[in-house]
């Protein structure tokens, strides 16, 4: 029985040797398995990070483009409601200019009327007949004339 022991002894270190290399065959083969796993993740890894930093770096550009866009824009509209100002002011001393016109053409309507009364006294007291105070009542007339004109039209001229 000691010799049956012993060979069921032997018999199983035999076996468990047998376990002991298959499982260092197989161990070894999950190692190689997983290194050549590891070597394509660290490959993976490796385009991920530069397909990352190009991603990372690409952002950063728009971020700053952006930046400077949002500055140019607030200068651009700083500008813009310089310019509205601008107009509104010239709007405002274009219409005080023609306030002012009408009044000067209405005063020199009157004068140039009176002028014309005192040309048509002082003609018919001298009686004089001569071409140059012919052509300043023309002139006088005309100029009259004209300025009876555009106070007649106001609508002529748009204003902004």
């Amino acid at each position: 029985m000691k010799n049956l022991q012993a060979v069921a002894a032997l018999s199983e270190k035999e076996f468990t040797n047998k376990d002991k290399l298959a499982d260092k065959q197989d161990l070894l083969e999950v190692y190689n398995s997983e290194k050549r796993r590891l070597d394509l993740l660290q490959i993976k890894h490796k385009h991920v990070q530069k397909a990352f930093m190009a991603s990372y770096d690409r952002f950063r550009s728009l971020q700053r483009h952006t930046l400077q866009l949002r500055e140019d824009m607030a200068a651009c509209e700083n500008l813009l409601m310089e310019a509205e100002q601008d107009c509104l002011d010239c709007g405002a001393a274009s219409r005080e200019a023609d306030r002012e016109m009408e009044d000067c053409l209405g005063r020199l309507k009157e004068t140039s009327a009176k002028m014309g009364e005192k040309a048509q006294v002082v003609k018919r007291s001298l009686n004089l007949g001569n071409v140059f105070f012919k052509v300043s009542v023309f002139m006088i007339t005309l100029v009259f004339a004209c300025m009876q004109t555009k106070t007649e039209d106001p609508g002529a001229r748009e204003v902004p």
